[in-house]
């Protein structure tokens, strides 16, 4: 039986998708050498697995270890994260102040009402060509924004990151009342676009089961390390609604049939 900082720790890792040893420090008020005889004893047990280098390290709940959830309660955080997402949107001003540099569209799982946890995704389809000019003042006004706790910037016009479009990224790591949203902007040419294409084509082969599959799947693999990589979202909405698959363990197995080993 798990102890009580076992727990928290669990508790706070499947809250926030992933922890550092400090988090978890500041979370449980106790020392570093506390908190890592629990993590320890969570990897030896398979609960937990850890990624990253020193000193940047993260420990997130392994596949099999998510407990498989009733399909109101998915439902039921599906609502409440997307009225956080436009929350987020909202006290940001992110849209109206994206629409400056061309067309920004919210795409992903929060367009499809497939959400599972807190993350945004938009494309911002530059009227005149992506440039730096208007790439370094959308920082700017993020940068001058309360609660940002992290930027990323990446130029993907060399196809720096695989399978993405070439485009000039813009991450964000934003606090709305104690939780941390991940906002991810693609400032993109029209013609790379294609999220947004995909989240027209989704919603008319949604129904109440693909939904609760679907959610129950990204529940499942969201902390897993290929998560993101060999593994995206839309990989699992291939899945549920092109190849009827329906349970995380149905989706283990067509994704060995892929040539994805996990």
């Amino acid at each position: 039986m798990k102890n009580n900082t076992s727990k928290k720790i669990l508790a706070f890792i499947e809250k926030n998708s992933q922890a550092t040893p400090k988090e978890l420090v500041d979370y449980l008020g106790i020392t570093k050498q506390a908190v890592f005889r629990q993590l320890s004893k969570l990897i030896k047990n398979q609960i937990i697995f850890k990624s990253g280098k020193p000193p940047k390290v993260f420990y997130s709940i392994t596949v099999n270890t998510v407990p498989k959830k009733p399909a109101l309660n998915l439902f039921k955080k599906q609502t409440e994260l997307q009225k956080q997402a436009t929350e987020v949107l909202a006290r940001l001003s992110l849209i109206d102040s994206l629409s400056k540099y061309g067309e920004a569209k919210i795409v992903g799982s929060v367009a499809l009402g497939l959400m599972t946890w807190p993350d945004i995704d938009i494309d911002l389809e530059s009227r005149k060509g992506i440039n730096d000019e208007d790439y370094f003042e959308i920082i700017s006004y993020i940068f001058r924004q309360k609660n940002i706790k992290r930027i990323v910037l990446i130029d993907n016009r060399s196809s720096f990151e695989k399978n993405r479009p070439q485009s000039m990224y813009i991450g964000i790591i934003y606090n709305l009342d104690g939780t941390d949203w991940k906002i991810d902007i693609r400032y993109l040419n029209p013609s790379e676009a294609r999220a947004g294409d995909i989240s027209k084509q989704i919603p008319r082969k949604l129904t109440t089961n693909t939904i609760q599959s679907i959610l129950e799947i990204k529940t499942a693999f969201h902390n897993h390390p290929k998560y993101g990589k060999a593994i995206s979202g839309y990989t699992i909405y291939n899945a549920v609604l092109e190849k009827n698959v329906s349970t995380a363990e149905e989706f283990k197995k067509y994704l060995e049939v892929s040539g994805i080993s996990l």
